[in-house]
């Protein structure tokens, strides 16, 4: 057959009907003259056989917290916590019909299935780099094995579940596991898997091990559980690496109970290697997996009297450690992929896994967005046109031109793919098969054919072609161009037409309330291209997209602005407010050099001023005209002479004022819009007197995104400081030129890092300590304005590129515009330079605002503020005169690289309508040092007891309690004076004489009454606390005899605080109930009607014994324990994901923190924290803990509507469980383990 050349982009599937044809494959050129002649014979045989759904891909375990090179790119991808509601996710699988889904990887191995049978309890996956994997054993709750597999079915997918193949194994510090297998959790799980009549397609032993004798156990445990089911699963394993003597040892030694040998491929190395790019585009390091499949093949077929194993990809990712953004999740990556399947098929892989199918950067699915990736589209098309059979394609010519031969798929022809590695050469491709016609091997179909012809053609001369190429010619573009079923002559029009609009949604609710909530936002709407910008103010001029051309300045062609754009974006900045600085192309009419010379000639202002006139014409309101971008001194792309830029600008300014001249306000004059140049600035100062308002600086005083070293940098004061020289420079430059200009200083953009920012590190929390450090630079220098690069796009936006989320810098821009007023204080102060403050007057209240921020990764700064006045406005019942707002920023888990931030412990998020989440204050007595913790720690929630009717609030409270079971409690209704008189009450009593407070001492036996800690045995290292232990409700059970007299009041407190915080503990029980969909009162009436409340008085002496407690790690003894702190020592500490985090000091907070009880009733659905207290070496602590506990012989279990089939019950009733909790303490033993059925 013959046939027209037609251009490709490096990746083509060809449907051929004859046996013969010429196709032309073209990384970026057009066929013709000097193409690649590349001949490809076809064999008339089939050389392997795949199977019918041959594309498989894994869902993996690992957790959020999994990150890579300082990059956190799983999300939430896990098996575990993956949202399978998602609507893309279900249609991208359902897509395949069916899609072999693999559930396994690293953890794999250690994983508990939380089975009816199982004992254990079940946790989850939390990081610690002391254990293997890093991570500590994760679970698998049925519920949700439940869900997924509900997800499975709708989906029509095949799974392949990976068993864990370590338990029951010893695992030396160093050398194999050894021991055997211990079968029980996994037979467990596959009877309860065949109990519900779930479908597995097949089960796999273990993930990347060692070992060998497992493989038939794991058959003989599924072909009796399986005994009536039809068909059986298959069985696979070790899904490892292929060692040669291993692989055959194994093989050998599973006769016939083996369907499947398994092997892993990261052929590519690390995710971190700078060559990737180069490794993928390289046939040799491509040809190098060859040796692989040759050797398995080999052994398979050694092994052939003793196996009747196939062999899979089980997880193939290309490169390890999660794979690279900006590469594995890019266009590039599909050269990779789509040549290792067919490298795979040609020698008998049946299947072959990627990972991930969502997940790492590697992942078919973006994994915040759950858009496909351009490989989920080479594996969509894969699967739908290469059939079961598989040919020998011989090729000669050009080891980059690659080609593989399947019979199709669902026609009767053959399946050409085509893979151009060149990028600069055209390959013209001549097809043979010795004259036979392909369509006469045997072939697959399944249903009906998939091509179908217009009316018009003769299926007898075409072909059906399919041609992947990467947006403007971009490898590591993620937006495809597919142009599906073209006919050859036409397939070019179809690629120019099928163009990616890249144009902000601007109808989202997300970016709409997130520019209105300044209220105003400035916007400059400009960069790069914008010298590269035709305004189309006539409907009869062509209105070009930019193209990719790496030959044009800015390598893109011309770009366009319809006047219909122009029209929608000024409807959507007047219904946000915003405030817009438009960039102009300052290059219209000027001659560009070829060698990024200066650009020479006057501006042309005829399509600028045809803009400004539409845009008066229509009322449009523009706070300023920006001219240029980037032209000044040396330029980037090129450069404009200062005194050239200057006249143009002065005739801008004319322009202006002729269009304006009969409104007013008058917009603004801003210009260069470039790096600073002394020089350069300077003389376009003097030139422009009077025209310019505002004189614009860029900053990207960070460097490369790709520098190693960026996270370092942010977080060093010396290179910090380094831009304040820059600043300084220009102000004097702007006071050098006062006789000639009245302009004032903008940064006119900021992105920190250049070439987008750097995903992981510019979108995270680590961030703001240089966007809040650097604005508050800028401002001691009378900077006006600080336009940030960008509000939305590249990994410096401060709200995420698809999802539109406000990352970390958004919130930090928002509490500065909300709290830094207009006048700049000066802020001197003596202690580290890892510490930096700056003070401005407050914008909202007559008072001061002072920026903190901590640099340093392991110190807390308690800080004085001397020189102003501390009144502010605060909420009505707190003391106007002695409080002050504080605002604390913190990363979640205090991980810098998180893209989660906290204000004063509470999450931010918006809301799902799209709403921006309130920033309120904490507020504080003023007298008390400002605390500025460092910025790794954790801040523990803070709930609003007063909000709890609200659904938001009982939400938080239910995550709070699921979570870690502690949190600060503000709202409570009881006055800061009155805590801080019960405070008073309690450091009375302990300042009296030894002798006075020994006549309320308890009994050695005994926990009430005053005394040190109770001594167990001969070995005990004692607590450093005094106590003063008293049970005040029900009152006829008080022992008066233990109740101090001195100071005279401290019964009468004690009675009413103790009746407060009843109710505070009532009001917590019935909230806790409703957040769980239980009657209010569920928790309440199980205490009887003479609950306990006791209250102890805690005295922490200093102590400067590392080795000494205040008081060990323990449990407390009853359902809530409400705490209130010293006003200014912390010294509390929680056990969350397996460290300990300081409880910060919140002195009009009540620290909540739940007992064992809960944890039982709430059949461990809440959780009770272990946490400890540690003692101060040089500071006295005090605190005033308050306990509830059930009548003494009440019996305590899990509620009964918590309790069903998908969550069995846990725990046991319990009868006087402070007495059980004490006597387990004393053992060392865990009471809720000990409680545990």
């Amino acid at each position: 057959m013959g046939g027209r050349p037609v251009s490709l982009m490096g990746l083509c599937f060809w449907v051929c009907m004859f046996g013969y044809g010429v196709v032309s494959a073209d990384s970026q050129s057009s066929p013709g003259e000097g193409a690649v002649q590349v001949n490809v014979s076809v064999g008339e045989r089939a050389i392997a056989e795949i199977d019918e759904d041959f594309v498989c891909a894994t869902l993996d375990w690992w957790p959020p917290e999994k990150c890579d090179y300082g990059v956190c790119s799983w999300h939430r991808a896990s098996l575990l916590n993956l949202d399978l509601s998602n609507k893309i996710l279900l249609n991208a699988v359902k897509a395949f019909s069916p899609l072999k889904i693999r559930l396994g990887g690293t953890l794999q191995d250690k994983v508990l299935y939380s089975t009816p049978d199982t004992k254990q309890p079940c946790t989850s996956f939390v990081k610690d780099n002391s254990t293997m994997f890093g991570f500590t054993q994760g679970c698998l709750p049925m519920a949700r094995w439940d869900q997924l597999n509900a997800f499975f079915e709708e989906s029509g997918a095949k799974i392949i579940f990976g068993l864990d193949a370590l338990n029951g194994r010893t695992i030396p510090p160093q050398g194999p596991a050894v021991g055997t297998w211990d079968s029980t959790n996994a037979e467990s799980l596959i009877r309860y898997t065949v109990s519900k009549n779930y479908t597995i397609f097949g089960w796999e032993l273990g993930n990347e091990l060692s070992g060998s004798g497992v493989g038939t156990r794991v058959t003989n445990l599924v072909l009796d559980i399986y005994k009536d089911v039809e068909p059986k699963p298959l069985i696979l394993a070790p899904g490892g690496f292929v060692d040669k003597v291993w692989y055959k040892e194994f093989l050998d030694k599973t006769p016939k109970s083996l369907d499947v040998i398994t092997h892993h491929i990261y052929n590519l190395g690390s995710g971190a290697d700078q060559h990737l790019v180069e490794k993928i585009l390289n046939p040799t390091v491509l040809d190098g997996e060859l040796a692989t499949f040759r050797n398995l093949q080999s052994i398979i077929k050694s092994s052939a009297s003793a196996t009747s194993a196939v062999a899979w990809v089980g997880e193939a990712g290309g490169a390890y450690n999660s794979g690279r953004d900006h590469v594995s999740n890019t266009f590039l990556y599909s050269f990779w992929y789509l040549d290792q399947m067919g490298m795979a098929s040609t020698f008998d892989t049946k299947t072959y896994c990627r990972q991930a199918f969502i997940g790492g950067n590697y992942g078919l699915l973006d994994a915040t967005s759950f858009i496909p990736n351009p490989d989920y589209y080479s594996a969509l098309l894969w699967h739908r046109l290469m059939g079961r059979n598989v040919l020998g394609a011989k090729l000669s010519g050009s080891d980059k031109i690659r080609a593989y031969a399947h019979c199709a798929k669902a026609s009767k022809g053959v399946m050409l793919l085509f893979i151009n590695l060149d990028g600069n050469s055209t390959a013209e491709v001549t097809i043979v098969n010795n004259g036979t016609r392909m369509r006469n091997h045997r072939h697959y179909t399944f249903g009906k054919k998939i091509i179908q012809f217009p009316q018009d053609f003769n299926d007898e001369n075409v072909r059906e072609e399919y041609h992947l190429t990467p947006k403007d010619g971009d490898l590591v573009s993620i937006y495809l161009v597919v142009v599906h079923r073209s006919i050859v002559s036409s397939s070019r029009n179809k690629v120019a037409q099928q163009k990616y609009d890249a144009d902000e949604d601007l109808s989202n609710k997300i970016l709409f309330n997130a520019v209105k909530a300044f209220s105003p936002l400035k916007i400059r709407l400009g960069g790069t291209l914008q010298d590269n910008v035709l305004y189309a103010t006539d409907d009869r001029q062509p209105c070009p997209q930019f193209a990719k051309d790496r030959k044009s300045v800015f390598g893109f062609t011309e770009g366009c602005l319809s006047m219909a754009r122009w029209d929608q974006l000024n409807a959507f900045f007047k219904q946000t407010g915003a405030g817009v600085i438009f960039g102009l192309n300052a290059l219209n009419g000027r001659t560009i050099p070829r060698r990024h010379g200066p650009a020479v000639g006057a501006w042309d202002s005829k399509n600028a001023e045809s803009l400004i006139r539409y845009t008066v014409s229509k009322n449009y309101t523009i706070l300023g005209w920006e001219f240029g971008n980037e032209l000044s001194g040396s330029g980037v792309h090129t450069r404009v002479a200062a005194s050239q830029y200057a006249s143009d600008t002065v005739h801008l300014k004319n322009l202006v004022l002729d269009i304006y001249k009969s409104i007013e306000p008058k917009p603004l004059i801003l210009g260069p819009g470039g790096s600073y140049d002394a020089v350069w600035f300077k003389e376009y100062l003097d030139k422009t007197p009077k025209s310019l308002d505002a004189i614009t600086l860029h900053i990207y005083n960070l460097g490369s995104a790709d520098d190693q070293h960026l996270v370092e940098k942010i977080l060093n004061p010396t290179y910090l400081d380094g831009i304040a020289k820059t600043f300084r420079k220009l102000q004097n430059t702007i006071k050098g030129s006062a006789s000639a200009t009245s302009a004032s200083a903008w940064v006119g953009e900021a992105g920190g890092a250049f070439k987008s920012g750097r995903d992981g590190v510019s979108n995270t929390f680590v961030y703001s300590f240089w966007y809040l450090d650097q604005m508050g630079i800028a401002s001691t220098f009378d900077t006006k304005t600080y336009c940030r690069q960008s509000l939305i796009g590249g990994n410096y936006g401060l709200l995420n590129a698809t999802s539109n989320d406000p990352n970390p810098d958004y919130y930090s821009a928002l509490l500065w515009h909300r709290l830094m007023g207009r006048n700049v204080l000066g802020a001197s102060f003596s202690g580290p330079n890892n510490f930096r403050v700056y003070a401005h007057c407050a914008k909202a209240s007559k008072g001061v605002t002072l920026l903190m921020i901590n640099l340093d990764g392991s110190s807390t700064f308690e800080v004085t503020v001397v020189g102003f006045d501390n009144s502010i406005s605060v909420p009505r019942g707190l003391n106007n005169a002695n409080m002050r707002e504080e605002y604390h920023l913190t990363p979640k888990d205090g991980n810098l690289l998180s893209q989660t931030v906290l204000l004063n412990g509470n999450i931010l998020g918006v809301s799902p309508s799209g709403d921006i989440p309130a920033l309120e204050a904490n507020y504080v007595n003023s007298s008390s040092s400002i605390v500025v913790e460092n910025a790794e720690s954790v801040t523990f929630p803070v709930v609003d007891i007063s909000l709890l009717s609200s659904e938001d609030e009982i939400q938080k409270l239910k995550s709070v309690l699921s979570s870690c079971g502690c949190f600060q409690a503000v709202g409570h209704g009881i006055s800061i004076e009155y805590l801080d008189k019960v405070r008073e009450i309690a450091q009375q009593f302990f300042a009296l004489p030894v002798e006075e407070k020994q006549k309320y001492s308890r009994a050695s036996n005994e926990a009430e009454g005053y005394g040190d800690d109770l001594v167990v045995n001969e070995n005990q290292v004692k607590d450093c606390c005094y106590r003063l232990f008293l049970k005040v409700l029900p009152e006829n059970q008080r022992r008066m005899n233990l109740w101090p007299e001195n100071p005279a009041d401290l019964g009468e407190t004690l009675h009413e605080y103790a009746l407060k915080i009843r109710s505070v503990m009532n009001d917590l029980s019935k909230a806790m109930a409703r957040s769980l969909e239980l009657e209010e009162n569920s928790f309440l009436h199980q205490f009887g009607d003479q609950p306990v409340l006791e209250v102890r008085f805690n005295f922490y002496p200093p102590c400067s014994r590392a080795e000494v407690f205040g008081a060990k790690p323990h449990l407390d003894r009853s359902a809530i324990t409400v705490l209130l702190q010293d006003k200014e020592v912390e010294g509390l500490q929680v056990l969350k994901d397996g460290m300990w985090h300081t409880v910060p000091v919140i002195p009009h907070a009540l620290v909540v923190n739940l007992g064992g009880l809960m944890q039982v009733m709430t059949n461990g659905m809440f959780k009770s924290p272990l946490h400890r207290v540690l003692t101060n070496p040089t500071k006295l602590r005090m605190s005033i803990a308050v306990f509830d506990e059930p009548e003494a012989e009440k019996e305590i279990g899990p509620v009964n509507h918590l309790v069903d089939q998908m969550r069995p019950r846990l725990y046991r009733s319990v009868r006087n469980f402070a007495a059980f909790n004490y006597e387990c303490f004393q053992k060392g033993k865990d009471s809720l383990e000990e409680l545990r059925i």
